[in-house]
């Protein structure tokens, strides 16, 4: 998964809520729109575009699965995961 060094390098070229997403994503797994939006980032899938190009571009070896899922009123959302490579 990610390395304290991958962590770093993140936290050097990514935004605050680049961190903070890939902070949550570490410590829970997943995150979704709704989880994102507690932390008062409004645009989820912004970030989770910028996190992919910080990965690609530094080559580290994670990419991130994304799950389509239904709220209990069959409202349709993404949740986002790190996978391994």
């Amino acid at each position: 998964m990610l390395t304290s060094t991958h962590l770093e390098t993140i936290k050097e070229f990514g935004t605050p809520q680049v961190v903070t997403v890939v902070r949550h994503m570490v410590d829970f797994g997943h995150i979704s729109g709704n989880v994102a939006h507690s932390y008062r980032i409004r645009s989820l899938p912004r970030r989770i575009c910028d996190l992919e190009s910080i990965l690609s571009f530094f080559r580290i070896p994670v990419r991130i699965g994304r799950k389509w899922k239904k709220d209990l009123y069959g409202q349709r959302y993404v949740e986002y995961s790190l996978i391994s490579r």
